[in-house]
């Protein structure tokens, strides 16, 4: 009886480390990575983002899902530090977001007003 792989047939994978990053920048990079490979359909790219806060995980979970160019967000069950994407072959990119660091420029906040004396 011949054994068959459990392996999903995706095509090789790329593997990118995010540990060290804030938010905005990791969030760049995801977009950057995205970039580079858009078209690439079936590729597997593997965000190592690490267990500590979340964070990171959370900002690939987000931009997987909502980023057409992706076509699966997939959680590492024996790593769960790490979160793979895998590519749809679409070559359109989404409008551009705002980061987080660049929201506050999207809505400046108002003057503060100086109470009068009495």
């Amino acid at each position: 009886m011949k054994r068959t792989s459990r392996r999903p047939t995706h095509a090789p994978s790329l593997e990118v480390d995010l540990h060290g990053l804030h938010a905005d920048q990791a969030e760049q990079r995801i977009l950057q990575i995205l970039d580079m490979h858009c078209g690439r359909q079936g590729l597997d790219i593997r965000f190592i983002h690490g267990k500590g806060s979340r964070i990171l995980e959370g900002i690939v979970d987000r931009i997987g899902r909502s980023d057409p160019r992706v076509a699966s967000v997939e959680k590492h069950f024996f790593n769960s530090g790490m979160t793979s994407l895998i590519l749809s072959g679409q070559t359109k990119t989404p409008p551009r977001r705002a980061l987080s660091s660049e929201v506050h420029l999207l809505h400046p906040v108002p003057p503060v007003r100086k109470k009068k004396k009495k």
